[in-house]
């Protein structure tokens, strides 16, 4: 097993429901000035919010709620049909104030970490998500600083390759496929506020050199991720 540190323990938390198959992993960043900020809010009661992990930029894994207990991370959040993803995830803060690059030493204990959850638990692939993934209107992290190709070539996750396509597609048929993907989206054919955060989480996920606008690149990773979907 990995060393953790156990110093630090938050009361926010509350059992799962019966019979729940842990099977999703959602990163996040703090968004604070350091480690020691981020534990005191995680670790407080009035603040109603925790993960059940924190990691230091120098590495260090701190376990503040046990995996087999619910934590405060996800908030209202969606994910491939299901609500309320913090019954069936396992959270980890990164000390990351959202503007700045995550640490190798940071990563390094991060994919650790994320190996050990997936030897416990029947983690999904496709369920190795960042905070903007499952609520995309309200969150921006981990961001696009986030480098989720190196957890997928660690074996953490997917991050394809484009699929090349020739055929344009309507926004319609875009949004669609994102909501088949597991994104929460709704088919309106316009470019409304739903389709801007969604395409946006998307990007900062698997196209992050180009976050803010939707292009052929995009397009082609969106497809290329349908593939990993049961049939």
């Amino acid at each position: 097993m990995i060393e953790k540190n156990y110093k630090f323990k938050s009361p926010n938390y509350k059992t799962r429901p019966k019979d729940t198959i842990i099977d999703t992993i959602i990163i996040h960043f703090t968004d604070m000035k350091d480690d020691i900020t981020a534990l005191n809010k995680l670790c407080d009661k009035k603040a109603e919010v925790s993960s059940h992990y924190l990691i230091s930029k120098d590495g260090v894994i701190f376990s503040l709620v046990a995996e087999e207990l619910c934590a405060w991370h996800a908030g209202k959040s969606y994910w491939q049909g299901r609500e309320a993803l913090n019954n069936f995830s396992i959270g980890i803060e990164l000390d990351n104030n959202g503007y700045e690059d995550f640490t190798e030493t940071q990563m390094t204990s991060l994919i650790s970490l994320c190996k050990e959850i997936i030897k416990s638990h029947p983690i999904n692939p496709l369920f190795v998500l960042g905070h903007s993934d499952v609520a995309p209107a309200r969150k921006f992290d981990p961001g696009r600083l986030f480098n989720w190709e190196l957890l997928a070539k660690n074996g953490i996750g997917i991050y394809p390759e484009n699929v090349k396509i020739t055929e344009v597609l309507d926004l319609k048929e875009t949004q669609l496929m994102l909501a088949k993907y597991g994104y929460k989206i709704f088919p309106t054919g316009i470019i409304d506020k739903q389709t801007i955060d969604t395409m946006r989480a998307f990007n900062e996920h698997f196209n992050p050199t180009s976050y803010n606008v939707w292009s052929q690149k995009s397009q082609e990773k969106l497809i290329s991720l349908l593939n990993y979907l049961p049939k």
